[in-house]
């Protein structure tokens, strides 16, 4: 927010449009408004009250409402009638008594000079000054100020009655030195007498004694008779009542709008400090997925903050955007990263996996050979023993074939392979030798079938049975040899030997 100073006015440039006056004391006013090309329209609000202006280039001002006076959120009673002293015919107004009366109608130089008259001898000095309804009281000295001054200030202004104010707040330090003290008070409005609210007091009430110099209470008035008189309300009047409630309503809606206009301005500032906070936390070296998603998450916050600035001038919202800019860049840069460590940290599990896998598959074809190995020692065994031997190196074959190069146990798991596969021929060539067997010697069972049938008439041979005795030594010559062919170790060498 830019600030700019004008010497000839006096006055600070907060937004376009809105100006702070200053003068001797501090900030006097604020002016809202500014000139157009064709006419000119303007606000100025102090502790006076509210002054409008609307103004046509080249013809003048249309309408300007005066400057009126705050008016006070308790009106304190009238003070209770003093009879007046009989020795004084004329009132007199003396230096005191005027700044008795000045400092009663909410004059703060008056009432200073009051406070200043009884603390002065102590060494001690007062500045009074006023904001809206609030009035403050600053007492300093060379020294600490006595926290009992409290009490005095206290009783002084409530015998005052001041008008306009409905709140003190005192502060005491020393010159040079940081705030010894403090304390705030609510001014309690008296109770108005209806019967006599129609009539004048004839007297002020008396003020509190000042040590510091002698202070003469204001003479009393003559008491005056009360009068009612009425008068007709002119429709002038009436125009001029709803000028001033339209004029009021007008600048209720524009200071709520400048009021508006300021929390946003305030909150976009604001916002786009936290934003800058979140990008700061954003930052990060650590290329962790982790790290990555958590600085995203501060990126999209700090994104949420900046869109909600207003477009007003001076709520930052031209900065904000191109702090989006640069977010949204940031944000595509992080999702490219978070990907690509998504898919390292895939392909990684992959081949832990697969390592994983690799190694059980080892290990569970080892146990199946050794399981099959066993079953197969102290041969002769049945055909189902070398059907369940084969069918065992086949899958301890198939759980190493599964294994990929790229597992470390590769090399181990291919020479397991080679191993297994030899044994599995084994295993297919003692299966064809039983089955062999097995088929010989059924064969042989039925020639001798046969050889019985053939020679079941021949107890005693005759000459014309010759014939059928050499058909049958020729059947048994054959049922021997094929028996003895049938090798030793299968499981029906023993049943041919006891038929051979």
């Amino acid at each position: 927010m830019g600030f700019k100073f004008r010497k000839s006015r006096r006055s600070i440039k907060i937004l376009p449009g809105v100006r702070l006056n200053t003068g001797k004391k501090g900030i006097t006013s604020v002016s809202i408004g500014g000139r157009g090309n064709f006419f000119s329209s303007r606000m100025n609000i102090s502790n006076k009250g509210v002054k409008n202006s609307f103004t046509i280039n080249g013809v003048g001002t249309f309408t300007s409402t005066p400057d009126k006076k705050p008016t006070s959120r308790y009106t304190p009673p009238s003070p209770p009638p003093i009879a007046p002293k009989p020795q004084v015919s004329t009132p007199i107004q003396t230096p005191i008594a005027t700044l008795w009366d000045a400092a009663r109608q909410g004059d703060t130089k008056a009432l200073e000079g009051l406070i200043n008259c009884e603390i002065n001898s102590q060494g001690l000095e007062c500045r009074v000054t006023n904001c809206a309804a609030l009035l403050k009281v600053l007492i300093r000295g060379e020294t600490s100020p006595n926290a009992e001054l409290a009490e005095l200030i206290k009783e002084l202004v409530e015998s005052i009655q001041l008008q306009g104010y409905n709140k003190v707040a005192v502060t005491a330090r020393p010159i040079r030195g940081r705030v010894a003290w403090s304390e705030e008070w609510e001014l309690s409005p008296a109770v108005v007498d209806l019967e006599d609210s129609t009539s004048e007091l004839t007297s002020e009430p008396e003020p509190l004694p000042i040590t510091g110099a002698e202070i003469d209470p204001p003479q009393a008035k003559s008491p005056k008779p009360a009068t009612s008189t009425a008068a007709p309300i002119s429709s002038k009047t009436m125009l001029k009542g709803c000028g001033l409630l339209l004029g009021a309503g007008l600048n209720l809606l524009l200071i709520l709008f400048v009021v508006s206009a300021i929390a946003s301005i305030y909150q976009g500032r604001k916002s786009l400090e936290v934003a800058s906070v979140l990008i700061g936390q954003s930052v990060t070296t650590e290329r962790d997925l982790n790290s990555l998603k958590q600085s995203n998450a501060y990126l999209e916050q700090a994104r949420s903050e900046l869109e909600g600035i207003s477009t007003l001038p001076g709520a930052g919202r031209q900065p904000a955007q191109l702090t989006i800019s640069e977010i949204e860049e940031r944000l595509l840069a992080n999702q490219t990263r978070i990907a690509e460590e998504e898919a390292r940290i895939a392909k990684e599990e992959r081949r832990i996996a697969a390592q994983q896998k690799a190694e059980q598959d080892l290990e569970q074809a080892k146990e199946i050979a050794k399981q099959t190995s066993e079953i197969v020692q102290h041969p002769p065994h049945p055909m189902s023993i070398w059907e369940e031997a084969r069918a065992g190196w086949e899958e301890a074959i198939q759980f190493l074939e599964g294994i990929p190069p790229e597992a470390s146990v590769y090399a181990e798991a291919q020479e397991k392979m080679a191993s297994y596969q030899n044994n599995l021929n084994a295993i297919k060539t003692r299966i064809t030798i039983e089955s062999q067997a097995a088929q010989d010697y059924e064969d042989s069972r039925l020639i001798g079938d046969q050889l019985v049938i053939l020679t079941k008439g021949l107890i005693y041979p005759g000459r014309d049975d010759l014939p059928k005795l050499k058909e049958a030594q020729a059947e048994l010559e054959s049922l021997i040899r094929l028996l003895r062919t049938i090798p030793a170790g299968t499981a029906q060498h023993e049943n041919a030997q006891n038929r051979l």
